[in-house]
């Protein structure tokens, strides 16, 4: 009898760079809403506030200090946040923390969100 063993190793690739669509320049620590579907989008600058309404949306987020989904399946990673206000549904939001920390609503469903990790912004 011969046995065969064989060792199987997952290959984990690094995700490629994340390119936007467009870039969004935030002046004055104005506020920005994003109503568009399947996006990838790019916010520099300080943002006093960001709305989120669309679907299925990939969003940088320099500096905010407000971020609010309403829309679904969006993914967004961000450095400053002082509230993350999700309400709608399959999301995943990253933050790192300010000093105080984020106050975080989640009043959707199926939402991912994960605090307390510096954030690396890379785009290409």
């Amino acid at each position: 009898m011969h046995w065969l063993l064989a060792l199987v190793v997952p290959i984990v690739a690094k995700p490629p760079p994340f390119v936007p669509r467009a870039t969004i320049e935030c002046s004055d620590g104005r506020a920005v809403a994003i109503e568009t579907n399947g996006d990838a989008l790019a916010l520099v600058g300080d943002c006093a506030s960001v709305t989120i309404a669309g679907r299925g949306n990939t969003l940088t987020i320099a500096s905010t200090r407000r971020l609010v989904v309403t829309g679904g399946g969006n993914r967004v990673a961000s450095n400053v946040l002082d509230v993350i206000d999700v309400r709608g549904d399959a999301n995943y939001v990253a933050s790192s923390t300010s000093a105080r920390g984020p106050i975080v609503h989640n009043t959707g469903t199926d939402n991912t969100i994960v605090v307390g990790r510096q954030i690396t912004i890379q785009t290409q």
